[in-house]
């Protein structure tokens, strides 16, 4: 019945969200079926496992942003990740760093204020 969970974000700048994506190697999602202008919606993919949207929202408040959602994603390469946010020049809000519970974990700022987080485990 259930077959697949696509978050959408809402955002204020549709174009620096999916840079900021595609610049940790996210690529854009096309679906024949589906047409939109750039400025109000992309899709990103990273693999089959991982598809999401970022959408204009005209009344979006990036102060407000990481109040709306937590974002995580799960890596097997956190290392390669940081390198390639630091590379991008992307807003490190944490480096890699040791939590508590036994994993390393990395934040980075979007542009659209979302705290993105990722997450290394064995498992990814």
């Amino acid at each position: 019945m259930y077959t697949r969970l696509i978050p959408v974000l809402p955002v204020g700048d549709v174009l620096a969200e999916r840079q900021f994506y595609e610049s940790l190697g996210f690529q854009l999602h096309v679906d024949p079926d589906e047409e939109y202008p750039e400025s109000v919606f992309a899709a990103l993919e990273f693999g089959p496992a991982i598809l999401f949207g970022v959408s204009i929202a005209p009344d979006f408040r990036a102060d407000s942003a990481e109040s709306r959602l937590w974002w995580q994603f799960e890596t097997s390469d956190l290392d390669a990740v940081h390198r390639r946010a630091t590379e991008a020049e992307l807003r490190v809000v944490q480096p890699p760093k040791a939590e508590e519970w036994g994993r390393r974990t990395l934040k980075l700022r979007s542009p659209n204020g979302y705290l993105v987080t990722f997450e290394e485990t064995s498992a990814a």
